[in-house]
């Protein structure tokens, strides 16, 4: 993943740590300023004052082992139960063997000493009682993270809430990405999506904005399926093309990004032609332009 950011322009600081967030400017441990067009907070919990995330969330300590399992003896996925406490199971492949990686026995922290459960025996019966292959305990630890309750949606701050999952738009310029709650890959991959659909409203004050969104604004259909003589706009990795199969089954693609305003265009079935939502650019079903205002034809792509 960081490679990803860095090969898209990104840049990636390490020891570089945040001490106040204020809009969007953030101020280093180092007396360092930086000032962004947007701020994201995607932090375990907020570097803020909120109370209409902090008074909802609760901190949680979480236990994890790993067990020795024979190669390929466990099926890669990712398991949880709906135990109250619960579990989760992970697997991390090593060119020998595979370790199982168990957690859960969450307790809350900041507990008097002899209020906290013996977890790791509880963590490894439990393990072994569904995985009779599991092996030896290779290591132990434990963690840290932000439980969140109910948070009712306020327009006028943009808070929203989806499952145990918190995002909330603090200023203008600020969004907080938190409370994922053992739910940190379904969570995480929404909060993305969610933060980077208002740092384009804030950008774009177009119809379009929404389309930059990875899938937002495609059609639900893959080329393959596609009829003759019919288009659409598929999203393929990060761009989104505008796709036209011809009479005889060639696909024609371009660019569903046109040059004016960068809105994506849409595909009309009555013309066979590619119309923009945001200034009425038409383009025909080979992207060539036949309306303005854009001035040029789609950009053709591979």
């Amino acid at each position: 993943m960081a490679d990803a950011i860095v090969r898209r322009g990104g840049r990636i600081y390490e020891r570089s740590r945040a001490f106040e967030v204020q809009k969007n400017q953030i101020k280093t441990m180092d007396g360092v300023t930086i000032t962004a067009g947007a701020v994201v907070m995607a932090t375990n919990s907020p570097l803020n004052h909120n109370m209409e995330i902090h008074a909802r969330q609760t901190p949680k300590r979480t236990y994890v082992i790993g067990l020795k399992v024979p190669k390929g003896s466990v099926k890669s996925a990712n398991w949880w139960d709906t135990y109250d406490p619960y579990h989760y199971v992970r697997l991390e492949q090593k060119p020998d063997y595979d370790v199982l990686i168990v957690g859960g026995e969450d307790t809350s922290s900041g507990m008097k000493p002899d209020d906290y459960p013996d977890t790791y025996p509880q963590l490894e019966k439990w393990t072994r009682e569904r995985w009779t292959t599991a092996e030896e305990v290779l290591k132990q630890l434990d963690g840290l993270f932000a439980n969140s309750g109910p948070l009712k949606t306020r327009k006028d701050q943009g808070s929203d809430k989806m499952g145990q999952w918190v995002w909330s738009k603090v200023t203008a310029d600020e969004n907080d990405h938190t409370g994922d709650s053992g739910q940190g890959m379904t969570g995480g991959t929404i909060g993305v999506a969610c933060v980077l659909i208002v740092i384009f409203i804030s950008a774009n004050q177009n119809q379009g904005y929404r389309d930059h969104i990875p899938f937002v604004g495609t059609d639900s259909i893959d080329i393959e399926d596609m009829l003759p003589n019919t288009g659409g706009v598929i999203q393929k990795h990060m761009k989104k093309m505008a796709v036209y199969k011809d009479k005889n089954g060639v696909v024609h693609k371009s660019s569903a990004l046109w040059r004016h305003m960068k809105c994506v265009i849409k595909w009309n079935s009555i013309d066979s032609t590619f119309d923009c939502p945001c200034h009425g650019s038409i383009f025909d079903n080979l992207g060539r332009i036949i309306n303005g205002p854009a001035k040029a034809d789609l950009s053709p792509v591979e």
